[in-house]
């Protein structure tokens, strides 16, 4: 049987009360999750850059587990699981349209299937944050799905990655 599980990460500083916030969200809703503080590695961009390496090691924790990664400021106000598409790919994430040529994959919330192509996908980002430092790590996410032909990327509706500031505006 498989399990859905939440996993986080997050540095000290403002990220550990966002972080302790979300908990608070998913322990309302009483939802199975793993937080990990990591060790900030100086700036945001390099931070968020170890979101690739901290799901490789979400995947060996937890091997057969549907998980669902989110970012530390983020809030749930209801279950997202009845959102999540039924399991027929190997990862799902919010594709943001900006413009009708322009795409944007949203990985601060993604969910990941119990695949060798999602642990594939996985190493590939990996790979693109160490060789681009200093690109975003959805360009370097992007970079690393076009990559992977076989790589089966569901959808996630909007409602399950909201940006404040964005969301609000293209929705």
């Amino acid at each position: 049987m498989r399990v859905n599980r939440i996993v986080c990460y997050f540095t000290e500083g403002p990220y550990a009360d966002e972080a302790f916030r979300l908990r608070r969200s998913l322990d309302r809703l009483k939802l199975l999750y793993h937080f990990e503080r990591v060790e900030s590695v100086g700036s945001w961009i390099a931070n968020v850059h170890l979101r690739a390496s901290f799901l490789r090691r979400m995947r060996k924790k937890f091997p057969g587990d549907v998980l669902l990664s989110l970012d530390a400021d983020c809030v749930v106000h209801s279950n997202p699981w009845k959102w999540v598409p039924d399991g027929a790919c190997d990862i799902a994430v919010h594709k943001f349209v900006r413009s009708q040529r322009e795409i944007e994959y949203l990985p601060g919330t993604l969910l990941l299937y119990p695949t060798s192509k999602t642990d594939r996908l996985l190493f590939a980002w990996e790979a693109q944050n160490k060789r681009r430092p200093k690109a975003t790590d959805r360009s370097n996410f992007a970079v690393a799905i076009r990559q992977d032909v076989d790589l089966c990327v569901g959808d996630l509706p909007p409602v399950m990655c909201w940006i404040f500031d964005l969301s609000e505006r293209a929705y």
